[in-house]
């Protein structure tokens, strides 16, 4: 991949790493996590390393590791390039990350490539198929808890699609994994939305998430990308 100065369209956010002397680590001997997490306007993405090891199932228990000083990582989306910044995390593991702007809901067939080069150790390449944003049907704009709440969305992948009502000072968090595969729409019974005061009437964001795995590995032993597209919609929820 070159053309590294070029940048994404839209805003990153700039995070300050640590200086470090990286783990050593030959690519061959790492398993790597890649995350997006997109919405309808923004994209956050995160690369984490660590050591793999071949006797036992691919685990982070053994602490996640550090990327030596004349490695990089990079992603390529739409056809822009953008380095992720190294960050240290309060329990001392070390991420690299990078936030963008989306200007435009994801389509399928879209893709996502990390980049990693590395002077000392073998290069690799992960690119992964995007899940494709959500487009919700329309709710009505007053729910009552009591009633059902269908949801219906585009476009139907076999993905895994979820719901939760975000958490405020009226609901608790809460929600529902089981939404089937290749489904475009699925049922919240009445009163399976709980609010903190049932007598309440209050604003509510119910949050739709598409998410898929994808287990392209590149030149390393094992890896995951995962990829999370997010939907919210605004609704009145009333007793």
């Amino acid at each position: 991949m070159k053309h590294r100065g070029q940048a994404l369209s839209g805003t990153m956010l700039i995070l300050l790493g640590c200086t470090h002397h990286g783990s050593h680590l030959a690519t061959e001997d790492m398993l790597f996590i890649y995350s997006v997490r997109a919405t309808a306007q923004t994209m956050s993405i995160a690369a984490t390393y660590s050591h793999f090891r071949a006797e036992a199932a691919p685990t982070f228990a053994d602490g996640v590791a550090a990327l030596d000083d004349d490695d990089s990582i990079a992603v390529e989306f739409r056809g822009n390039t953008i380095a992720l910044v190294e960050m240290e995390q309060p329990d001392g593991s070390t991420s690299y990350n990078a936030d963008l702007d989306v200007t435009a809901p994801i389509v399928a067939g879209e893709s996502i490539m990390f980049d990693l080069e590395r002077e000392r150790y073998t290069s690799s390449t992960v690119t992964s198929d995007m899940a494709p944003s959500l487009v919700v049907y329309r709710l009505p704009a007053s729910i009552s808890r009591a009633e059902d709440i269908v949801l219906t969305w585009t476009p139907v992948t076999d993905d895994s699609v979820a719901w939760s009502i975000l958490p405020s000072d009226c609901f608790p968090e809460q929600g529902d994994l089981a939404v089937t595969p290749g489904r475009g729409t699925t049922t919240i019974p009445g009163n399976t939305v709980e609010a903190a005061d049932p007598s309440r009437t209050c604003n509510a964001t119910l949050s739709l998430q598409r998410s898929r795995a994808s287990y392209r590995h590149g030149a390393f032993p094992s890896g995951l990308t995962e990829m999370l597209v997010i939907a919210d919609v605004d609704f009145t929820s009333t007793p």
